[in-house]
């Protein structure tokens, strides 16, 4: 499949999201957004590789404030197979205040090339 672009370097700053889902009673806000990402959508198959960082971030889910202005970062290496809508997270680092996770999306076991590691890998399909 042809795409109309091709590489694609993205960078968004000073960016605001706020969701509220009243019936299933989760609320989110994030506040001062800078995201960069970039990968190759010509190809139907691509790593996209994205880090964003949040300088506010709030969650309230069955009314628990889970975080509240809370700084996270987040790196992302997202294996992206356009004809199949599928996505897949290789490498990922999330940091909440000074708090570290690392490969929180993971489940599927891959042996990493340093140190004879093994890490986990997830992946999302979308329908159309």
């Amino acid at each position: 499949m042809r795409r109309s672009s091709g590489p694609v370097a993205a960078r968004e700053t000073s960016g605001e999201i706020s969701y509220s889902d009243w019936r299933q009673n989760i609320f989110v806000k994030a506040v001062d957004i800078e995201h960069q990402g970039s990968g190759d959508f010509l190809k139907d198959v691509f790593d996209y590789e994205t880090k964003t960082i949040i300088r506010q971030f709030s969650l309230n889910y069955d009314n628990v404030q889970y975080f509240l202005k809370k700084t996270v970062g987040v790196e992302m290496i997202m294996e992206m197979n356009l004809p199949e809508s599928k996505f897949t997270f290789k490498n990922n680092r999330v940091q909440i205040n000074h708090f570290r996770l690392h490969d929180l999306f993971a489940t599927e076991r891959q042996k990493l090339p340093s140190k004879g590691r093994s890490a986990l890998r997830r992946s999302i399909y979308l329908s159309h």
